[in-house]
């Protein structure tokens, strides 16, 4: 395994938006790039059935700007979160 901070490292450039769907590691994939979330602020597209790793993945969102948006479509499990643009949480 590598962490997605040291792939977009070496490549140089990271990408605008993730997709994540772990199943359950969704909180180890964003330690994993927490530079890249800190720093490029991606539009990030969850997939999280149980409520309270959706509330915990959003608690740790939260201190780099991101607000939890619902998308009308989207399954009940699919989250989508967005930076604003001031970096700072969205009220």
């Amino acid at each position: 395994m590598a962490r997605l901070d040291d792939l977009f490292e070496e490549m140089g450039f990271g990408p605008d938006h993730l997709k994540i769907d772990v199943e359950g590691g969704e909180l180890g994939v964003l330690e994993g790039c927490r530079d890249l979330v800190e720093t490029m602020l991606p539009v990030i597209l969850l997939e999280a059935d149980d409520p309270v790793m959706r509330s915990t993945l959003s608690r740790w969102l939260e201190p780099f700007g991101y607000a939890y948006r619902g998308e009308p479509g989207f399954q009940p499990w699919n989250h989508l979160y967005v930076a604003t643009a001031s970096g700072a949480p969205a009220r």
